[in-house]
């Protein structure tokens, strides 16, 4: 027979301490320390056979293959099946032990001395009975608990019945205390007929249990110590006590009293509990609660109350963090938490402080996170919150002890000058109950655009790596498009092409015509600061701003960073030096960090930052502001980790602190090395070496002279540093001590051969004869060498095509002192029609434009590029008047293969030397001459539940299938509901082999995707239909009329490309009409 407690401990109560009614009053102590010593000492010498009150005790392992001794001596020997003749084990179930990950995980609520992390990780799953042969008598029996596998209440929910008694009814052990968080029940049995069976019926899931102990009770008259240090935590609507968990070996545990604004006491734990908190829940905020406890053991035996402990417990508003809650159905919550993976949202109420959203959907997010005791949770809206977002991204930070990481280091991102998300600390609330302190990212989407009054197009990183792919579509996978329009791609693979196909030369300049070079050191300097290692190719955005035409980079996902075991880290991480986790590594990081100009530049950037906006000062002021800002709610977070224990958030704090000292140590150890020559981003510019009408010096004479340019964002002292015409003497001249050049700034020196006029002005003279000019170290290593060949002309200027160029050519217009103007001096041009048939003869015009007054005589070459390589059409000599323009007609067929491509025409032009002066491109497209057997095959104007696209939306659809017996090449072809209007949407750019099936959404959003139609039908009806090349005046090809249309109805022709147009019993998009 099992002692139900809920009675029995009033009356033991009553008896001991004098309850009447509801109420206690203070009695005789029932301990003393004396007693308690001797108490202990009777129990030792019991346990270790001075007595035969301990007759029996036997314990089990369960599902474990050790025997484990608990620190109260207490053994729990390796899990047995019963049978006769061991007296003893189990019926039924099987053994789960802990695999790798599950070993590694915290777990809470592990009473010292009572319970160990071996009993508790190994458990029986889906046992039916636990079986002890054992003379009649008295017994406690321990039951240990934990789940691991399940994350949700009424998903694992048992019976235990004891001796024909249903002992715990509709038991749950993640109602009970959450999930990795151990449970230990004890109770008294009376035995009376020589076995002892524990039965689990199970209710939903199999039953679980970790380990189970049964042992004889002996009553030795002394009450077990009074609990000491106990405490409470006000929490929302309720109460966290805790106290020393030193349990006596028989004690059945401790019951809670708590009394009211100063009210009677009651005691409110129906059993004993052993633990190491009590949850008082429900409670009313800014009422008193006064809690004592009593230590109660098997035989019935009481301590006195401890001393009084009290709360009261707060609301919602009380918080100093942001507010939010959701609402969501119980058979949605365990939906969501037995399809964690899944992306799909359930729906939900969410609410703030001031405003509800009924139409909230909820899902979790992340990757392993979503297995972690707290999880990361995405909540949308349709209307929009007050930032303007309708996206919450809530981050739980479960493994960072600190909860601040991310924060702190979009803090330091926004420092830094990077375009950052805020984030926020939150108290967030689930159906009422605070769940804990979280982060809320901001979204990067149209939203956040919008709140910084940028334009332009978001990818997120799945496989940013800049990994060079053979056509735009096969970038969809790497970067996923959030804001923009497909045709963005067409940007963002010029920059790929950029980092993959350029020599560093060329890379220098080319790349700033594509990101902003700044910002990407901002950010990447910013991530060194707190060594943020995840940012290979996914935890990041890209934004290409609508009006710069650059990139950006935009940080996410930042908790991977201020791990003390990463203080080392390399300011170069994620390339291909230093790869992340062996393997991966970023190809335009790669690129940044080994072109000596822009790693200096990031070596100057992040000393700036150091020792400026985010210096040790300032981050330590970051952490201890946070911390204290925090703290209150992260006391009150049950499921953080360590549970109650504030031991590891507080101590992170001073992990934090010094992880900032030796951080930014072991940055400036790193910076003496990484980039410490400043040269490195000084170039010769520009020259003229026959000045006959240009600009004047201070004498009023037109001198030669070059320009020196800096290319960098630093200061640069140029004070004795040389110049010289001469490789065999490159000290000829030194620059005047103090002279220093500001960063993108140009200075210019005349090289005439007269010091006496100017500290600018050189010791040696040039003329049209010097090759070379050299730019030199104080000790003469060479900075920069600009190669001049022979130029005999006058007021013509040798130039860097663009600052800093690797090419250089003759300027059509020098500008000296200023940025170099790339016009040439004799300009090429390519007039074409962009699309022709494969076999037609291609008529085009190459225009050669001289822009200086002087004749010239050129020559003139034209390739084409495509499948399966460069092929040279021709080249000639073009004689060129003074300013004058020739204009060359060509009428040819182009080499190609079989299929339609598109090829480049190129056409450059070299001067009388044979140097390069002019290359364009033009691009031509070779159409199939074919015309293409496609038919609109199915159509659904009414879509609500038949199949929904990659965003979840049920929208109209097309189905495009090819009845013909040759590949269609989409591209260059229209579908369009109105045949008034035949160019409304370009297909995609891809191949339809015969009897392949192309669906269209007709949804009027294209920014969800390549098969995303600018339109939708009409359920009204109209018509669909798919239209023809330019070259063919985009008659149409077929065109389908319908009239009104039913929900989940679809029409189409049956069979497949026949003309019979007819109702379908059933939808088949993307397969074979009934």
């Amino acid at each position: 027979m099992c002692r139900r407690w809920d009675a029995k401990l009033q009356v033991i109560l009553a008896r001991t301490l004098g309850i009447e009614g509801a109420g206690i009053m203070t009695g005789p102590p029932s301990s003393t320390p004396e007693t308690t010593m001797l108490r202990r000492l009777a129990i030792a010498a019991a346990f270790a056979g001075g007595s035969n009150a301990f007759a029996y005790q036997q314990g089990f392992n369960c599902g474990g293959t050790n025997t484990r001794t608990m620190g109260d001596g207490a053994v729990y020997t390796k899990d047995r099946a019963y049978t006769q003749s061991n007296g003893s084990g189990y019926v039924g179930g099987e053994a789960v032990q802990p695999d790798l990950l599950a070993r590694l995980n915290p777990l809470g609520g592990i009473v010292p001395g009572v319970q160990a992390r071996n009993i508790v990780s190994s458990r029986r799953v889906g046992w039916q009975e636990y079986r002890f042969d054992l003379p009649p008598g008295s017994y406690l029996v321990s039951f240990h608990f934990m789940e691991w596998s399940q994350h949700w209440s009424g998903v694992r929910v048992f019976d235990i019945e004891v001796e024909g008694e249903v002992l715990f009814d509709g038991f749950d052990i993640f109602t009970e205390v959450d999930r990795l968080y151990a449970l230990n029940l004890r109770r008294v049995v009376d035995v009376d007929d020589g076995s002892l069976s524990i039965i689990a019926r199970a209710i939903e899931e199999e039953p679980l249990l970790a380990a189970v102990h049964v042992e004889s009770v002996v009553d030795d008259g002394i009450p077990p110590a009074v609990p000491e240090d106990v405490a409470v935590v006000p929490g929302y609507s309720e109460n966290v006590l805790t106290w020393a968990t030193d349990y006596d070996r028989d004690q059945l545990g401790v019951a809670v009293l708590r009394s009211i604004d100063g009210g009677p006491e009651e005691v409110i734990t129906p059993d004993p509990v052993v633990a190491t908190r009590y949850v008082d829940t429900g409670l009313e905020p800014d009422r008193d609660y006064a809690y004592r406890l009593v230590a109660v053991d098997a035989a019935g035996n009481t301590s006195v109350p401890s001393a009084v402990a009290s709360g009261i417990p707060l609301s919602s508003d009380q918080s100093d963090l942001v507010v939010y809650g959701f609402e969501m159905a119980q058979e949605d919550l365990i939906w969501l938490n037995t399809h964690r993976q899944s992306d799909d949202y359930l729906p939900g109420l969410f609410w703030t402080l001031d405003d509800s959203w009924p139409d909230a959907r909820v899902r979790y997010r992340g990757n392993t996170s979503r297995s972690n005791v707290k999880k990361n949770h995405k909540i949308r809206v349709d209307s929009p919150l007050p930032s303007g977002h309708d996206v919450l991204n809530l981050q739980a930070h479960w493994f960072d002890p600190s909860m601040m990481r991310e924060a702190l280091s979009y803090q330091v991102m926004a420092r830094s000058g990077v375009t950052s998300s805020i984030a926020e600390y939150v108290h967030l609330e689930r159906n009422g109950e605070f769940i804990g302190v979280y982060q809320s990212a901001e979204q990067v989407d149209e939203h956040f655009l919008e709140n910084r009054s940028l334009d332009g197009s978001v990818w997120k990183g799945i496989d940013a790596t800049f990994i060079r792919r053979n056509n735009i579509d096969s970038y969809y996978g790497d970067y996923k498009l959030e804001v923009g329009s497909y045709g963005d791609f067409e940007y963002l693979s010029d920059l790929v092409d950029v980092v993959a196909l350029t020599s560093d030369e060329e890379f220098r300049t080319e790349i700033k015509k594509h990101l902003d070079v700044a910002k990407f050191i901002d950010y990447y300097g910013g991530n060194a600061v707190f060594s943020g290692w995840d940012i290979a190719g996914w935890n990041l955005y890209l934004f290409r701003d609508a009006s710069t035409g650059l990139f950006e980079f935009l940080p996410w996902d930042l908790d991977g960073s201020w791990e003390m075991e990463n203080v080392g880290q390399p300011i170069d991480i994620a390339t291909s030096d230093h790869p992340v986790l062996l393997f991966f590594w970023n190809r335009l990081y790669d690129r940044m960090t080994t072109v000596p100009q822009y790693r200096r530049m990031l070596a100057v950037r992040l000393q700036e930052l150091i020792e400026g906006p985010v210096d040790g000062p300032t981050l330590v002021g970051m952490i201890r502001s946070d911390h204290a800002l925090i703290r209150p709610d992260v006391e009150r977070d049950k499921t953080k980790l360590g549970w109650e224990d504030m031991g590891p958030f507080d101590d992170e704090k001073e992990v934090l602190e010094t992880f900032v000292e030796r951080r930014g140590a072991r940055l400036y150890e790193q910076l003496e090395t990484f980039a410490p020559d400043p040269s490195v981003n000084l170039f010769i510019n520009e020259a003229l070496l026959w000045n006959l009408s240009g600009i004047v010096d201070e004498a009023g004479e037109p001198e030669p002279w070059l320009e020196i340019y800096n290319f960098g964002n630093e200061s640069i002292d140029l004070g004795g540093m040389w110049l010289s015409d001469d490789p065999a003497d490159r000290m000829k001249w030194a620059l005047p001590l103090g002279e220093t050049l500001e960063a993108e700034s140009h200075l210019l020196v005349w090289l005439d051969g007269e010091p006496a006029e100017g500290p600018l002005h050189s010791g040696f003279r040039v003329g049209t004869e010097t090759e070379e000019l050299i730019l030199s170290q104080t000790d003469g290593a060479a900075v920069d060498r600009f190669g001049l060949d022979t130029i005999s002309l006058p007021d013509l200027a040798a130039a860097r095509v663009e600052d800093a160029a690797h090419r250089v050519h003759l300027a059509a217009k020098s500008t000296p002192g200023a940025r170099n103007d790339s016009t040439p001096v004799v300009e090429v041009r390519i007039d074409v029609d962009p699309e022709y048939f494969l076999g037609d003869q291609v008529t085009f015009r190459v225009s050669v434009e001289n822009r200086r007054s002087f004749p010239r005589t050129i020559d003139m070459a034209l390739t084409i590029r495509g499948d399966p390589g460069e092929i040279e059409l021709g080249r000639g000599t073009i004689v060129l008047a003074g300013d004058a323009t020739v204009v060359v007609p060509i009428s040819r067929m182009l080499p190609t293969g079989i299929d339609p491509i598109v090829v480049t025409l190129i056409a450059s032009v070299e001067d009388e030397l044979g140097r390069p002066i002019h290359e364009v491109e033009a691009v031509v497209a070779l159409r199939d001459p074919r015309a293409p057997d496609l038919v609109v095959n199915e159509i659904m104007a009414s879509n609500d539940t038949t199949i929904a696209d990659e965003g979840d939306d049920f929208d109209d659809w097309v189905e495009i299938y090819n009845a013909g017996t040759h590949t269609v090449h989409l591209d260059g072809l229209f579908l369009s509901d109105d045949a008034a209007e035949p160019r409304k949407w370009r297909l995609p750019d891809e191949e339809l082999p015969p009897g392949a099936y192309r669906i269209v959404w007709c949804d009027d959003d294209t920014e969800q995707g390549w098969t995303h139609a600018p339109f939708k039908l009409s359920k009204s009806g109209e018509e669909v239909g798919i239209f023809d090349l330019d070259l063919r005046e985009n008659t149409a090809v077929d065109i389908v009329p319908f009239g009104p249309q039913v929900s989940d109805v679809s029409e189409g022709r049956s069979p497949d490309g026949s003309p019979s147009w007819v109702v379908l019993p059933y939808a088949t998009p993307g397969d074979a009409n009934p």
